[in-house]
């Protein structure tokens, strides 16, 4: 991983502000804050704040939210590891994030196969996710990383 200043974060500490994060990160349709700088190989955001290298998701907590409670850790509701919206990140104990992330995931194989037929057809991810017991990130995540535009919108 990248550990110079351009990458992770500032040389000069005083244009550290929350507002100057604003250009770190892109807002997603289904709300996520994907981080747009360094990351780390399981794709969490990194970056270099207070002299020291951090989970980007964890300084955007802190700065919009405050502390992260001693003994808890965050946990990503909508599975993107690359998220940095507060919103999406609960304050959970480890056994309990590692409880939620050994979950049998909801869309594999035939149902995940519907699921993109139905992106394909133009029908709308809220829609998609209600109809699968998702949230809508889950589905905008599928999509995103197959490329996958409905059929209406190819070549426009």
């Amino acid at each position: 991983m990248p550990t110079d200043d351009s990458t992770l974060g500032w040389g000069n500490r005083s244009n550290r502000s929350p507002e100057a994060l604003d250009t770190r990160y892109e807002v997603e349709p289904d709300g996520c804050w994907r981080w747009q700088r360094a990351t780390d190989p399981r794709g969490y955001g990194r970056m270099r704040w207070d002299d020291k290298i951090r989970f980007a998701h964890q300084v955007l907590y802190e700065l919009h939210v405050g502390p992260i409670p001693d003994g808890l850790e965050l946990d990503h509701l909508c599975e993107n590891p690359a998220c940095v919206n507060p919103a999406h990140l609960e304050p959970v104990t480890h056994a309990e994030n590692v409880r939620r992330g050994a979950k049998p995931r909801k869309l594999t194989g035939g149902r995940l196969e519907q699921v993109l037929d139905l992106i394909r057809q133009g029908w709308a991810l809220s829609d998609i996710a209600d109809a699968y017991g998702v949230t809508k990130g889950c589905v905008h995540g599928h999509k995103r990383r197959r490329g996958i535009e409905p059929v209406a919108q190819i070549g426009k």
